[in-house]
């Protein structure tokens, strides 16, 4: 398994609320011990979705890893591993509603329409160009394409 980059198990501890907390949600098979490797397999997971958002808008991972990097990895994975367990782990509205703010900060970073907070800012990806208008740019030509119709 990759080494995560954009956020660590502690981060993830925090972002559970505790130890204890993480412990029970990464109790799938319900036996009162944390899955081996889960929390890291889902840590992983939240950082290539981080990191396919982050590649829309820049060529390489940020180095350093911006805070709010950090902090939108590590509750998606939370978010995952309650979302995904099998004992009744149950999601709040307020985090609904979080996961979903994440989601949305992510497309409009994908978009580039916020900050990431990174210096020097990294170089943007090949994959991110503007699009070239085939439509006419003066007045001139579009009244010529209309004349006739009035």
């Amino acid at each position: 398994m990759p080494t995560p980059r954009y956020a660590v198990r502690a981060d993830v501890e925090r972002a559970a609320g505790g130890a204890a907390q993480l412990v029970q949600i990464a109790d799938h098979d319900a036996d009162g011990v944390e899955d081996t490797g889960l929390v890291d397999e889902y840590l992983c997971d939240a950082e290539a979705m981080v990191d396919s958002y982050w590649r829309c808008r820049y060529e390489r991972s940020p180095d350093p890893v911006p805070r709010v990097l950090m902090r939108i990895t590590a509750k998606l994975t939370v978010y995952k591993l309650k979302a995904d367990a099998a004992h009744g782990a149950t999601i709040s509205e307020f985090e609904q509603n979080e996961h979903e703010e994440h989601l949305n900060w992510l497309s409009d970073l994908a978009a580039g329409k916020v900050d990431p907070g990174v210096s020097p800012t990294p170089a943007r990806s090949p994959r991110n160009r503007q699009a070239r208008s085939e439509q006419p740019t003066t007045n001139r030509t579009r009244r010529e394409a209309f004349k006739g119709f009035v």
